[in-house]
């Protein structure tokens, strides 16, 4: 984003529950299309002029919903590529 006040924006919207817009990345690669986010494990996070988002769900067994909140958590620490 061009500012901070740009991604303050940007996260006001996305934060708000039912305005998703997080897509899996290559799921139908990894076998497991047909799956969509309920935005339930979500967090975002920004730096400087960039909004990280994360998304979690399970797809297979029954984690937490601690460790799903967790890992959406965890996820918005790390660096851009």
């Amino acid at each position: 984003m061009r500012s901070r006040s740009d991604v303050a924006g940007l996260q006001r919207v996305e934060d708000e529950y039912g305005t998703g817009d997080v897509v899996p990345i290559d799921s139908q690669l990894l076998g497991f299309g047909g799956f969509r986010f309920t935005g339930r494990h979500y967090d975002s996070d920004t730096k400087g002029s960039t909004l990280a988002i994360a998304e979690t769900e399970p797809i297979l067994g029954r984690p937490s919903d601690e460790l799903l909140d967790g890992a959406a958590s965890v996820a918005v620490l790390f660096s851009p590529p």
